[in-house]
């Protein structure tokens, strides 16, 4: 009989869905009629009809089901479905709460206990998901900076303190720039001129110029000495520079930052930096 009498309500159900969508009466109604009476595993099995039909049941009276289904389950000790309702429960009504006048405290506590959880695996959600935007705009910008790190190593191979200039760093960058320049048309220049006054030194036959000669090739020599040792030294600074801020690796892999968020108080942060 009372498999005919839910296969009837059930029946009746699929063909009213707008009667229980406007008031949830007929169904909280014959729920807490249902537990009034201790009929805990019809409570489970009406709910278990109810969600299997598919039937357009509306919010309230969803929760009025799984508020039923889930102390029921808990009287009958089925614990895990018990769990389980109230977390659906918690779903369509994060501020639910259980009136302990009406339930037994060991099901308010119960119930407590799964709301505190479920409130901390919003949180933990949310700040996962925070961690995660963070992470990936983090990492999208040592990818640009990194990009534009090892543009500014070539660069600066070809002509110091031009990879400075692409790394924003005008002040300095200008200042190799130009030093590196003076330096190169020094070194240039007395080159040229060293080899001239050599020339002439080596060819001159008047006794009275030669030691003339030679002291003007001399000088010129030092100088192109110096400017050269200059001009290396500053190549050399400008490199060491740029490269001594990181280093490329052979798989031209990129720095990576990653977070993972274990709980309120526990935070790991990893950075990956190519070696």
């Amino acid at each position: 009989m009372k498999k005919l009498f839910f296969s009837i309500l059930l029946l009746f159900l699929n063909s009213y869905p707008m009667i229980f969508s406007q008031t949830q009466e007929p169904i909280g109604n014959f729920l807490k009629s249902q537990f009034e009476n201790f009929q805990y595993e019809e409570i489970i099995s009406f709910s278990d009809s109810i969600l299997k039909s598919n039937s357009k049941i509306s919010r309230d009276d969803s929760i009025q089901i799984f508020y039923y289904r889930s102390i029921a389950a808990f009287h009958i000790w089925d614990i895990a479905l018990s769990e389980e309702s109230f977390k659906t429960l918690l779903q369509l009504d994060k501020d639910f709460k259980l009136d302990s006048t009406e339930v037994s405290p060991k099901i308010v506590s119960f119930f407590n206990q799964i709301r505190k959880k479920e409130i901390e695996s919003q949180v933990h959600s949310e700040q996962n998901q925070n961690f995660k935007s963070l992470n990936n705009s983090l990492n999208e910008d040592l990818r640009k900076n990194f990009t534009l790190y090892r543009e500014a190593i070539w660069k600066n191979l070809i002509f110091p303190g031009w990879g400075n200039l692409v790394m924003k760093e005008r002040g300095k960058g200008y200042l190799i720039l130009s030093s590196f320049s003076i330096s190169l048309i020094s070194s240039v220049y007395f080159y040229l001129d060293t080899n001239s006054k050599e020339e002439a030194y080596l060819n001159e036959v008047n006794v009275d110029k030669i030691l003339e000669k030679y002291k003007s090739y001399n000088t010129s020599y030092k100088i192109r000495n110096i400017s050269l040792i200059t001009l290396g030294l500053i190549y050399i600074y400008s490199q060491f520079d740029i490269i001594s801020r990181n280093t490329i690796s052979e798989n031209n892999s990129i720095p990576n930052l990653s977070f993972r968020f274990f709980n309120p108080y526990q935070i790991q942060i990893n950075l990956h930096l190519p070696f």
